[in-house]
């Protein structure tokens, strides 16, 4: 595993001895860098490690001599509200791992049930998780120095809007007729992605006929300065007297910086002699608009690692929670406003013997497996109410949202039958030369005198239903 921190500091709250030397092994197995870790056995000496020291993640017993319930994760938030923190606990309660989360986890492992290896990969995940928040953070704080207007034109976090907004704040700003954004990630085909036009010249066809021809000689003087080595942030040419252009510069850490687009603005009367202020401004504007769209790239990154599973690429459990308490309201709402029953299906699966593939064909082959059983269960549920999940482990969900038993049964079939076709080898199996799946199936009428948890009770005892009864095959709860 390979985590960018030449120095980890790592903080180790845990009161039993042998479960905090074992923890230390198992990192020092798996991380590649420097380990600095501090370990306490009290919650108390924990939160003043906290008080002088900056940790990059803080591993967490629940069960401690001083603190044995999840308030502990509120008390080291409320020290230091940015450590990533991954409870290690005992207490296999899927209530309280996700509960955990909620509070501000970024991972919750069971004592006795991850290797180095989870642990590594848990760790990693949450630092980088971590990082592009804070990274975004900042992002944010530096934008709010800039100014009123360029507060006002990025205060969405959509890409589109912000640009929208850019180009019509800087045309009234500088009483310009037109302002452009041209993207040119494609030099040889650079596209307007949005503009601002004075309505007194939206009828003017003849305005800048050859608008097109010199933005093409700008991006060769740009790309000549680029090869004499100049410095070019900021960079302003005036192509005419009434165009001002500069570019929209991306940078990033020891990479070379990248030429995003061009803000232009062009005053139709051709005779126009931009002032000192007004370039300065746009440069200024250039460089928060490229604060914009990494902004919104960031955000857009953490919002899809907030919602998918870092190995497998399908929802993950935060994801499966928040979409199956949405549907079960909207549902609920139906029957309560306009008399209409529609049924919510869930889908519980399990990958039959799967420590038993891990022995075999290493933690690789298990993460490679769990990918392909991942991309079978999604492409099984393809409408756009349907929802794949990974539960956790090897247990994955499947929430169908309007289907009655007899849909979810075809889709259970469906997984299974697609499974079995694509032959995973498993020599270690005891029901089949290849993997295969158990699955139990509940469905139920969403009521607000009801609640989504019984819907997953009812899957989860299907399911071990199907597990008892022999594995690879489909039991559909009749409750």
């Amino acid at each position: 595993m390979s985590i960018e921190n030449k120095n980890l500091k790592i903080l180790l709250i845990e009161d039993n001895f042998d479960e905090a030397e074992l923890i230390r092994e198992m990192i020092n197995l798996v991380v590649d860098a420097s380990i600095n870790l501090t370990h306490e056995s009290y919650l108390k000496d924990g939160l003043k490690c906290l008080d002088n020291n900056q940790y990059d993640i803080i591993l967490l017993d629940l069960r401690l001599p001083d603190n044995d319930d999840l308030s502990s994760i509120n008390k080291i938030k409320n020290k230091n509200a940015t450590v990533p923190i991954i409870v290690l606990s005992s207490i296999q309660d899927k209530d309280i791992a996700v509960e955990a989360v909620r509070k501000g986890a970024q991972d919750y492992l069971y004592k006795g049930q991850f290797d180095s290896e989870l642990l590594g990969r848990a760790i990693r995940y949450a630092i980088e998780r971590q990082r592009i928040q804070e990274q975004l953070k900042k992002q944010i704080e530096r934008e709010q120095l800039i100014g009123r207007m360029t507060e006002s034109i990025r205060k969405s976090l959509e890409l589109r809007e912000i640009l929208e907004t850019t180009v019509h704040e800087v045309r009234q700003f500088l009483k310009a007729d037109r302002v452009i954004i041209y993207g040119c990630q494609d030099k040889s085909s650079p596209r307007t992605v949005t503009e601002s036009v004075a309505p007194k010249q939206k009828n003017n066809t003849s305005v800048l006929a050859d608008f097109e021809s010199l933005y093409q000689s700008y991006l060769c003087n740009l790309e000549l300065q680029e090869e004499q080595e100049q410095n070019l942030e900021g960079a302003v040419v005036s192509l005419t007297n009434s165009i001002l252009t500069v570019p929209i510069w991306q940078n990033y850490p020891e990479k070379k910086a990248r030429l995003w687009g061009q803000l232009l603005a062009q005053d139709c009367s051709g005779c126009r002699q931009w002032q000192p202020w007004e370039i300065e401004f746009l440069i200024q504007l250039s460089n928060s608009v490229a604060i914009a769209i990494q902004q919104s790239e960031l955000y857009l990154t953490v919002q899809r690692q907030a919602m998918l599973d870092g190995l497998t690429g399908i929802a993950n459990r935060r994801q499966f929670d928040r979409i199956l308490e949405q549907e079960w309201q909207r549902l609920a709402h139906q029957q309560e406003e306009k008399g209409v029953y529609y049924p919510i299906s869930l889908i519980m699966c399990d990958v039959d013997f799967f420590k038993n593939y891990n022995t075999v064909y290493g933690h690789l082959g298990g993460d490679d497996c769990l990918k392909q059983v991942a991309q079978v269960i999604q492409q099984s549920s393809q409408r756009a109410s349907d929802l794949a999940a990974r539960y956790g482990g090897e247990e994955f969900a499947v929430i169908l949202s309007g289907t009655d038993a007899k849909g979810a049964l075809k889709v259970a079939k469906n997984i299974r039958s697609t499974l079995h076709q694509l032959k995973i080898p498993h020599q270690d199996s005891l029901v089949s030369q290849y993997v295969t799946l158990s699955m139990g199936i509940a469905t139920k009428i969403p009521s607000f005198d009801t609640n989504p948890i019984e819907l997953i009770n009812l899957a989860d005892q299907a399911l071990q239903q199907a597990k008892t009864q022999g594995r690879d095959r489909i039991i559909q709860s009749l409750i």
